[in-house]
């Protein structure tokens, strides 16, 4: 049996490696625009034509050496070497991080409750940049960076052409609690108010007044594919968990409608967005 991937096969019994996809996919688009073979491309490299092949369908993660040879054969002045870099930092994302990020882009519907924060990919740059640097004291300055790309990534994933539906909850403390700076929290809300305003997101927001909040075991989110499959991503301070057990998808479907009873209209929700940003 075989699947495909980016157009082109993949055997059975190889592994994807998810953080060199897009490597492999722009080595290989570089390589037909040469209209090379796999075999003509690699008698200009210190690998394999079958190696090659490989790499293109990220079952095999390149080397450093390879790729500044890929970089010199195709003439891209150092953009596949970039390429090449983000693909070794994503190789170290934490596996339930790369579960959820598979998940996602897959999805055709997204619900998400937030308790304390602005969901990750409804983060605006210097947002998630204070959120990090708060949240990971001992991260170098460039894995922080590594991390916000990443977060940025996510908003063009969801809000993509034919993306997912996306409903959003969120806590009304998420609003006036101050992340980074006040300017910061205004150009978060601002964001915020035009995702909804356009019907990019559907915005609700809970009032902090709500007693005996359903939400208040903690952030998560409803991920539904395709075949109708609906997964609940659970957050924590040490990262996050997927479930599929049906039990526990049930329990937070039924907290996400309690949530969505409780909250403000869309429209009132903006309201209040307006509000707290003319306070």
């Amino acid at each position: 049996m075989e699947y495909t991937l980016s157009r082109y096969l993949v055997p059975m019994g190889e592994k994807i490696l998810t953080p060199w996809v897009p490597f492999g996919r722009e080595v290989r688009r570089l390589r037909l625009k040469a209209g090379l073979s796999l075999a003509e491309a690699a008698r200009s490299l210190t690998i394999t034509s079958g190696m090659l092949s490989k790499v293109e369908r990220a079952t095999r993660a390149t080397k450093k050496d390879t790729a500044v040879e890929l970089d010199r054969i195709f003439g891209t002045e150092g953009a596949l070497l970039r390429r090449w870099s983000e693909a070794t930092s994503h190789a170290a994302d934490p596996e339930w991080f790369r579960q959820v990020l598979r998940s996602e882009e897959k999805a055709t519907e997204i619900r998400t409750w937030g308790l304390a924060l602005v969901p990750g990919f409804l983060q605006v740059e210097p947002y998630a940049r204070a959120v990090f640097r708060s949240g990971r004291p001992l991260d170098r300055p460039d894995e922080i960076e590594h991390l916000v790309a990443g977060r940025m990534e996510r908003f063009k994933t969801h809000t993509r052409e034919n993306g997912p539906t996306l409903w959003v909850v969120l806590d009304e403390s998420v609003l006036r609690r101050v992340v980074g700076s006040a300017d910061v929290m205004t150009a978060q809300l601002q964001h915020l108010h035009g995702l909804g305003e356009a019907g990019t997101i559907r915005l609700q927001i809970l009032p902090s007044a709500t007693v005996d909040s359903p939400g208040s075991s903690g952030p998560f989110r409803l991920l539904t594919v395709p075949d109708g499959t609906t997964l609940l991503y659970a957050e924590s301070s040490g990262g996050g968990s997927i479930y599929d057990a049906l039990p526990e998808v049930r329990r937070h479907i039924a907290l996400f409608g309690e949530l969505q009873a409780r909250a403000l209209t869309p429209g009132d929700s903006l309201g209040l967005i307006r509000e707290v940003l003319h306070a």
